[in-house]
């Protein structure tokens, strides 16, 4: 090869190397703007409700004096005011999926379920046997 094809190629390739950064920065800057986004909305909940599912279904349980069934709660919930935009019966499965989640904080019965009171899930049956 010449000497002359040589520089020449050689600046090609730096000039190829100086856009290709340049492409990399705006993608950096996309990739934070992104994750930026997605952080934020995790702190609201999935579906921009303000509150996670598990504080939706608490809530909906405590406001009740008798223990309540799966349907029962994934009603509630969405009559509450919780959006989402899952079918009824998928959002039923992710009901039931975050009550076995919850399990510490819950009491199942056959009637369904419902909040523990008088003292935190932690103490279980200790905690209302020293009552």
């Amino acid at each position: 090869m010449r000497p002359m094809k040589k520089a020449g190629a050689f600046r090609s390739i730096l000039e190829l190397r100086t856009r290709l950064q340049a492409a990399i920065a705006g993608l950096d800057q996309c990739i934070a703007e992104i994750a930026a986004i997605a952080h934020e909305s995790k702190r609201e909940g999935r579906s921009g409700n303000g509150k996670t599912l598990e504080k939706a279904i608490a809530g909906y349980l405590e406001s009740k004096n008798k223990p309540q069934g799966l349907t029962e709660i994934t009603k509630g919930v969405i009559e509450s005011g919780y959006q989402t935009q899952s079918a009824f019966q998928n959002f039923r499965t992710t009901v039931a999926h975050t009550l076995k989640r919850m399990r510490a904080r819950l009491r199942k019965l056959k009637d369904g379920y419902t909040v523990h009171r008088n003292g935190s899930a932690a103490h279980g049956k200790a905690g209302a046997a020293a009552s």
